[in-house]
């Protein structure tokens, strides 16, 4: 049970989730496509942004432009989280079916 701690540890917030789940779906994204997806505040964005990163979640990757622009995608273990999401998705089916 100790990896679904340490799983849990790394992804137990829902600003954490929402972003993972946002990189899933859309690909990487610049700092301003997360922030207008996901309805979050710039301070709780870059600090959620760099936890993920520090946990080898996400790679922010810089393009060196005119303006630099950043972009934001998974890693291999960031996009090994959408087999965790089909999980989810046939666990909530099964609980929608019981409480309805």
């Amino acid at each position: 049970m100790k990896a679904v701690s340490k799983a849990i540890a790394t992804i137990g917030t829902r600003h954490r989730l929402e972003i993972i789940c946002a990189l899933l779906a859309k690909g990487p994204s610049n700092f301003n496509e997360l922030k207008r997806v996901l309805g979050m505040n710039s301070t709780t964005l870059s600090r959620t942004l760099k936890f993920l990163e520090g946990r080898g979640i996400i790679k922010r990757n810089v393009i060196n432009e005119r303006p630099v622009s950043v972009s934001y995608s998974l890693t291999t273990i960031g996009q090994s989280f959408s087999d965790v999401m089909e999980c989810m998705d046939r666990w909530g089916k099964k609980l929608a079916k019981t409480s309805a």
